[in-house]
């Protein structure tokens, strides 16, 4: 069924449209900001009830270690403390186009899985970029028992490098989840989430860096 899925659907990239990646900073609303992160939002356009986010933070990971990271399931839950369980569910014949099963714990919510199709775009969006392309992979295939249904509508990483310093990337996230909450507790879980899950990714380079899969993209 997951490889019928696959061949079915069309290649996971217009999940970044151009439409978001070329948008004047006018279209994004604030959301929060630290010293190493900025977070935005705006209304879905075609009117879902969770916002799209992007969140853009100065990294120290390299490039490719940030899609390993993100993109292997064999790393995920090293260094994901939300992250109960990841496997890959179906591979096209190759590490770049999977589709990944992940169960979540977030806090006080029941346990949620989603299942995603995911792709590793090289110099996508542009040259010289490693981009963890992602989007919905379910297609009413039911959840494992005990956990709740999650769809990533968009859950896109683009890692740019830096010019001159090779162990930083700039990174940016591109979010749309729906844990199958309303819309007020949803955007809260996300805004929530992404600085987060983006904190604990360089804590997980520095403890993980020596690991051989970190390499994978390289």
């Amino acid at each position: 069924m997951l490889r019928a899925l696959v061949h079915s659907n069309a290649d996971p990239r217009v999940a970044v449209p151009k439409t978001l990646t070329n948008q004047a900073e006018e279209a994004w609303e604030p959301v929060s900001k630290d010293t190493w992160y900025t977070l935005k939002s705006q209304p879905d356009p075609e009117g879902f009830h969770v916002d799209i986010h992007r969140m853009n933070a100065l990294v120290e990971i390299p490039p490719y270690a940030v899609v390993a990271l993100l993109g292997l399931p064999d790393l995920r839950p090293k260094w994901d403390d939300f992250c109960q369980s990841c496997e890959t569910a179906w591979d096209s014949g190759g590490i770049d186009d999977i589709i990944m099963r992940i169960q979540i714990k977030p806090p006080i919510v029941s346990p949620r899985e989603a299942l995603l199709r995911r792709i590793i775009a090289r110099d996508f969006p542009e040259p010289g970029c490693l981009c963890v392309v992602g989007a919905d992979g379910a297609d009413g295939v039911a959840p494992t028992a005990g956990c709740v249904r999650a769809s990533l509508r968009l859950l896109n990483a683009v890692a740019r490098p830096v010019p001159g310093c090779p162990e930083k990337a700039n990174l940016t996230v591109y979010a749309q989840l729906d844990m199958g909450l309303p819309q007020f507790m949803a955007n809260f879980a996300v805004r929530n989430m992404i600085p987060r899950l983006v904190g604990k990714l360089q804590a997980g380079y520095t403890m993980l860096q020596d690991d051989p899969l970190i390499g994978t993209f390289r």
